[in-house]
């Protein structure tokens, strides 16, 4: 007699996959449901070009004189610390 594993978290399927349609479709409507389809999406490319920049290796803030590089102002940081008394 054979067992079959079946995961405890995995993609839903067949019956599954139908009943959580229905319960998506009643919870937030089939006027709802292509709007949050497209932000979801926007959002996925967002977070996958902004891992991109991260992880380039020539980010062009890291150049001088780009215009997205950190502009630090007032006097340079030395390593004492202020004394305040």
């Amino acid at each position: 007699m054979a067992t079959a594993i079946v995961p405890l978290f995995g993609i839903p399927v067949g019956m599954e996959l139908i009943v959580l349609v229905i319960i998506f479709v009643i919870l937030f409507g089939s006027r709802k449901i292509p709007e949050i389809a497209r932000s979801t999406g926007e959002a996925l490319g967002q977070f996958q070009r902004g891992k991109e920049e991260a992880f380039e290796p020539n980010n062009s803030e890291t150049k001088p004189g780009s215009e997205s590089a950190i502009k630090l102002e007032g006097e340079p940081v030395t390593g004492e610390p202020d004394e305040e008394t």
